[in-house]
């Protein structure tokens, strides 16, 4: 005789699921409106701190994850530079490789060689004007962030999860 449950007791374990689900559910979005509401007090009574912490962490992430334009720059530089220094290299070992001394040989594959010039035109004024236009972008960036935010929050505040969830397990 086999063991399968009935509907009756399939029902029951759905129910069961659906009501510690909507428990848990509960739960959760009262951690959350607390939460906020906590946020949003502690904001209130420091602004400026707050618009301090976030200036301070949005630098903090885009130094970990975006660095700056500067750095991608040398780096390209370096890529760019040591290329340049292994093809003089290997230029060099095939004329010493062909009898050439190694001054001659040197000299020769300069001499033919196109100078590699690295050109940078930032000036100390176009460094504070980038500082100026990275710190605008960054509030920017922000500001769109926390309207998002806004926007989703009330979406799934108007959603009636309640019966998606239901639609979902009962039909």
């Amino acid at each position: 005789m086999s063991k399968e449950p009935s509907k009756a007791e399939l029902e029951a374990r759905l129910q069961s699921v659906s009501d510690a689900m909507n428990e848990r559910f509960d739960s959760l979005q009262g951690e959350i409106v607390s939460t906020q509401d906590l946020v949003r007090n502690k904001l209130a009574k420091h602004p400026l701190a707050s618009v301090g912490g976030a200036v301070a962490a949005g630098l903090l992430i885009g130094w970990a994850f975006g660095g700056s334009k500067r750095r991608r720059v040398q780096s390209e530089h370096r890529k760019l530079t040591s290329a340049y220094i292994d093809a003089v290299r290997d230029e060099v070992r095939e004329a010493i490789g062909e009898g050439e001394d190694v001054e001659d040989a040197v000299r020769g594959v300069l001499k033919e060689r196109v100078p590699l010039v690295v050109y940078d035109d930032r000036s100390r004024d176009s460094e504070s004007s980038s500082f100026l236009y990275e710190m605008f972008e960054m509030v920017a960036r922000t500001a769109i962030t926390m309207l998002a935010r806004d926007v989703i929050e009330k979406v799934v505040a108007n959603a009636n999860l309640d019966e998606t969830i239901d639609e979902n397990l009962f039909s």
